[in-house]
């Protein structure tokens, strides 16, 4: 059953793509291709005619287009690597106030310590 409904709309499809290319052939053939290139050198002209006539493309194409791109992708790029590097330095930061507050003197905090109590502290000579 289900072959037969697909045959009736491939078949039902084809004429309805047949006809509509009937309908156009001769609306194609009456068209006037004298303004399109024939072979491959008028093509490659008629476009470098048009790139260099055209505001849109010269404007594209520019050197100082070209410039600003690079420029501000490099802008872009330096301001997503600040941002990292800020990351990194708050996590860093976070590291060493946790270190810090696990050892709060730690190893020189006892060598100044110890080294305070060992060594009175000179007196200056006034002149």
């Amino acid at each position: 059953m289900l072959e037969v409904i697909a045959s009736v709309f491939s078949i039902s499809s084809l004429i309805a793509i047949l006809y509509m290319i009937g309908n156009k052939i001769p609306t194609l053939s009456g068209l006037d291709i004298t303004g399109y290139p024939q072979n491959l050198r008028e093509a490659v002209e008629m476009a470098k005619s048009y790139t260099q006539n055209s505001k849109q493309v010269q404007t594209a194409l520019s050197p100082d287009m070209y410039l600003q791109r690079i420029l501000s992708q490099g802008r872009i790029i330096t301001l997503k690597l600040e941002n990292k590097l800020n990351q990194w330095l708050v996590e860093s930061r976070k590291r060493s106030q946790e270190r810090r507050d696990q050892f709060p003197d730690g190893y020189w905090g006892d060598v100044r310590n110890e080294a305070k109590d060992e060594l009175p502290r000179r007196k200056r000579h006034q002149l």
